[in-house]
C-alpha cells in the first residue's frame, strides 16, 4: 500500500479576519438572544402570576356563592313547610 499524505493549506488573512468577525458576531447574537430569554421568562412569570390572582378570585366568589345557596335553601325550606302546614 501507498502511504498518502492529504496536503492542507493555512488560511490566509482573509479568512482568518472573516473567521475572527463570525465567531465575534455569532457570540454578541448569543448575549441578545440569552437576554431575551429573559423577558419571555418575564412574560410567562407574569401571566403565571395573574392567572394565580385571578384563580383565587374565583375560589372566593365560590365560597360566597356556596354561603348564599345555603342560606336561601333553609330559607326556601322554612318558606316550603309552612306553606304545606297551610294546605
Amino acid at each position: 500500500m501507498k502511504n498518502f499524505q492529504l496536503s492542507v493549506r493555512g488560511k490566509n488573512k482573509k479568512e482568518v479576519v472573516e473567521s475572527l468577525w463570525k465567531r465575534l458576531t455569532q457570540s454578541a447574537d448569543e448575549v441578545l438572544l440569552s437576554g431575551q430569554v429573559r423577558d419571555v421568562d418575564d412574560f410567562f412569570e407574569n401571566e403565571r402570576n395573574y392567572l394565580v390572582e385571578y384563580n383565587t378570585h374565583i375560589k372566593d366568589a365560590a365560597v360566597k356563592a356556596e354561603k348564599v345557596v345555603k342560606l336561601r335553601k333553609s330559607e326556601f325550606i322554612g318558606l316550603y313547610s309552612q306553606l304545606c302546614l297551610v294546605c
